[in-house]
């Protein structure tokens, strides 16, 4: 199996990025292309996997931002965080089938029919 070490990026420097605050992505850049989880935070050595995906970063995290399936509605929000790593494009498939696999998401079970790229996993804090 093919390896690539990720470069996981965070909107702060605690490592982890809020999914609902209202600045939370003004620090990605708009053509960054890579893969993201999103996490929801539990206790410090309790994290639940909500979703992995891939794209266009601040476009998909801006369109999952409002989706309450994943962040949960008004009454009983979710502390939700996000961490990024840029992929080239001819990769991208393989490795968010790897992540995918390896965290087993809550939400968005399907995942590319690509021969697994395996990677470093995010600090999920």
């Amino acid at each position: 199996m093919r390896r690539i070490k990720l470069n996981w990026q965070c909107c702060d420097l605690n490592k982890r990025c809020r999914l609902v605050a209202s600045n939370q992505f003004q620090y990605i850049p708009d053509d960054l292309f890579g893969v993201y989880v999103i996490w929801e935070f539990i206790t410090p050595h309790s994290k639940n996997i909500i979703r992995v995906g891939q794209g266009n970063i601040k476009e998909r995290l801006c369109s999952h931002k409002d989706d309450s399936q994943i962040v949960g509605d008004s009454n009983m929000p979710r502390f939700l965080y996000v961490a990024y790593a840029k992929v080239d494009e001819e990769y991208v498939d393989g490795v968010e089938a790897f992540l995918g696999h390896a965290l087993d998401p809550n939400i968005g079970k399907r995942f590319p029919n690509a021969d697994m790229i395996e990677v470093n996993f995010p600090v999920l804090g």
